[in-house]
């Protein structure tokens, strides 16, 4: 699934119909969302980008994780950075918005990793990223005002945890991953992130575990944990189980976990995989469920497509719940 936010819990999720009154009074620290910008069509004009990002903040969302800057499964043996991408940057710069930047994003990445050329397809992928990665520090360099708008790098290649548990597939998916960490912090020395979903019926406990065992050996710095409720991938306890899980897991290591509350649900009717807004009271029930500690870090998948670009009466009410509870949560920056 390409979709792909810190967090003070209330005492209790506001009855129906009352869910954006409820935020006024309490406080949930959502900094973290995510951008889907669709190659060269996506605007040019950093003045289109700094609305955007004017817009997010309005919103809470200080940290904007640009999920691609190369999408496809046809993998370039020269690859160049999107004409969107310094826009972007200057827009971010100029907004005090923190970005961080992915490479490619292959759909079929599952399909190649299982594949009898795996080896062939991660060598090529690691030699696109690379490049796309270098041009990327060269840019930053040679443009140091807009370095400081950079806050990491994002691994756009998403990891089914259900794969984690069979040998060969998570042997050759934490060597990949480790390998684009390597090549990224190579050409720009940040932290890392990565995504993560669930889907099945494997104990959620155990699941949890071999994820730990990933991020370790992957040496990235945050893990993004989907919820899946959005999507239907699992339930609402299994949700739960995991993120206490990874939090227990994550307080002894290196990295840290943020839960991805999907503001959305995939809309039934159209085979097309698209996604409608949910309610403001459905958002508050996912975000008390994924929120269980003070001032933890939250993501919401995707403010952008979700709220500010749905004219709809529940992407309205999301934007007037969020509105709302950035008033008792003000920006770091």
């Amino acid at each position: 699934m390409a979709l792909a936010f810190v967090l003070l819990v209330p005492s209790q999720i506001a009855p129906q119909g009352h869910a954006a009154d409820a935020a006024s009074s309490e406080c949930y620290e959502i900094r973290y969302s995510f951008l889907q910008p669709w190659g060269d069509q996506y605007f040019t004009d950093p003045e289109e980008w700094a609305a955007e990002f004017r817009q997010l903040r309005g919103h809470g969302v200080e940290h904007a994780i640009l999920q691609w800057t190369l999408w496809g499964k046809e993998i370039s043996s020269n690859p160049t950075l999107p004409e969107w991408l310094p826009a972007a940057l200057e827009a971010a710069n100029d907004t005090g918005t923190q970005l961080w930047v992915g490479l490619r994003y292959d759909p079929e990445l599952l399909e190649n990793i299982k594949g009898y050329r795996a080896e062939d397809y991660m060598e090529w992928r690691l030699a696109e990223a690379e490049d796309a990665a270098a041009l990327l520090g060269a840019y930053l360099k040679d443009h140091p005002t807009v370095r400081q708008a950079v806050a990491g790098w994002y691994i756009a290649d998403e990891v089914d945890n259900t794969l984690l548990m069979q040998g060969a597939a998570n042997e050759l998916l934490t060597r990949f991953l480790s390998a684009q960490r390597q090549v990224m912090t190579t050409a720009v020395d940040m932290p890392v992130a990565v995504t993560s979903y669930a889907s099945g019926d494997l104990p959620r406990n155990k699941l949890a575990q071999h994820l730990a065992d990933f991020m370790d050996h992957t040496g990235a710095s945050i893990l993004f944990m989907q919820d899946s409720l959005g999507v239907a991938l699992q339930s609402r306890k299994q949700a739960k189980t995991q993120f206490t899980a990874l939090r227990d897991l994550a307080r002894e290591r290196s990295w840290k976990v943020v839960p991805v509350v999907e503001i959305f649900d995939i809309n039934q009717k159209d085979k097309s995989f698209s996604s409608l807004s949910v309610e403001a009271t459905t958002a508050l029930e996912r975000i008390k469920l994924a929120s269980q500690t003070v001032q933890e870090p939250l993501a919401l998948f995707s403010v952008s497509v979700h709220v500010l670009h749905d004219a709809s009466s529940n992407g309205k009410e999301l934007s007037s719940l969020l509105r709302k509870n950035r008033l008792g949560c003000p920006l770091e920056q």
